[in-house]
């Protein structure tokens, strides 16, 4: 002990020492030392096991008469030898076990005595007793499970109509819970199908907006060549889409203007090859205006430069509309 309380200050130390007033067999002791650094002193004290586990058990015992549990249910505990040490009855407390029949005068305690040896698993058995107070009779259910450091043997005791309304009683309650649950579930449910579906039929809108906008840009594209307007449409896609939309209208609008530009020029030429009584000013003023259309300028001349680009003569001046414009301009 000198060395545990050095080393460490205070611990437990076990050993074997006689007991005074009895014979001179030593038992095993526990003790419990530390050291008080004021004075210097080891201060420590000491019990003998079987008397610490003599008082444990009358705790225990002590503990095990105020538990009940339900209405009528109840604990008993025996020995290994089969002595009651707490009976559901206090006054059959030290009896033999085996001496206990029930109602019908059945002996359940040799059942609970033999339950008790098949080993620590435990079972159950049932018997019949009286009803308290009364001749009626009731089946009762008791969990036998042995306990070998002690031999000792505990047994829960309940009457089988308090269990059966317990059990009732528990099974409503929890059928409530799954009620609960599944009418919240089916409420949440609902409100998500609800929440999806307004969502869903507003996105609904807005494609059936961009497909409407794409359906009218479509019909009115061939004749009146108008573009899609991206700002109108909600959806990147649909944007992306009208974009390439736009595009080919774009290159068809500039198709359409080459295969015009080309049927002017052979039309021009064809008219130029009529004219062969006009003279060189009107032939000037209608290659002129044919130009201009083909170009899509706003105004334009037509000047000839002799040979060697000294003289420059001016033959045509005309606004787009047709009208002569003064070369002073």
């Amino acid at each position: 002990m000198i060395d545990i309380v050095s080393e460490r200050g205070a611990g437990i130390y076990r050993y074997l020492w006689p007991k005074p007033e009895v014979d001179g067999r030593n038992y095993p002791k526990v003790s419990i030392v530390r050291s008080f650094e004021p004075f210097n002193w080891f201060i420590g004290t000491g019990i003998y096991e079987d008397d610490m586990q003599a008082q444990v058990k009358e705790d225990v015992l002590g503990r095990l008469k105020k538990i009940h549990f339900g209405k009528n249910g109840s604990v008993a505990c025996f020995s290994a030898e089969g002595v009651t040490l707490i009976d559901f009855e206090e006054m059959r407390s030290g009896r033999k076990v085996s001496t206990l029949v029930d109602a019908h005068d059945t002996p359940f305690g040799r059942q609970l005595r033999a339950m008790a040896q098949r080993g620590v698993n435990g079972g159950f058995i049932e018997y019949v007793r009286h009803r308290s107070g009364t001749t009626e009779d009731v089946a009762r259910m008791s969990y036998v499970k042995a306990y070998p450091p002690w031999n000792w043997v505990f047994v829960t005791s309940i009457d089988m109509d308090e269990m059966e309304e317990t059990i009732q009683r528990e099974s409503s309650r929890h059928l409530k819970i799954v009620y609960r649950e599944v009418a919240v579930f089916l409420f949440l449910f609902l409100l998500t199908i609800t929440v999806v579906g307004i969502v869903t039929y507003f996105h609904s809108l807005k494609i059936k907006h961009g497909i409407s906008l794409f359906t009218d840009f479509f019909k009115d594209a061939a004749d009146r060549k108008i573009k899609f307007d991206e700002d109108d449409v909600q959806y990147a896609e649909f944007a992306a889409l009208g974009e390439f939309a736009n595009r080919m209208v774009d290159e068809k609008i500039e198709k359409e203007h080459l295969i015009q530009a080309d049927k002017i020029r052979l039309d021009t030429l064809l008219r130029i090859s009529t004219m062969t009584e006009a003279s060189q000013k009107e032939i000037s003023d209608f290659t002129l205006a044919r130009m201009l259309e083909i170009t899509r300028s706003e105004r334009g001349y037509i000047a000839f430069l002799n040979n060697d680009r000294s003289i420059v003569s001016y033959q045509s001046f005309l606004e787009r509309n047709g009208e002569a414009w003064p070369k002073t301009q």
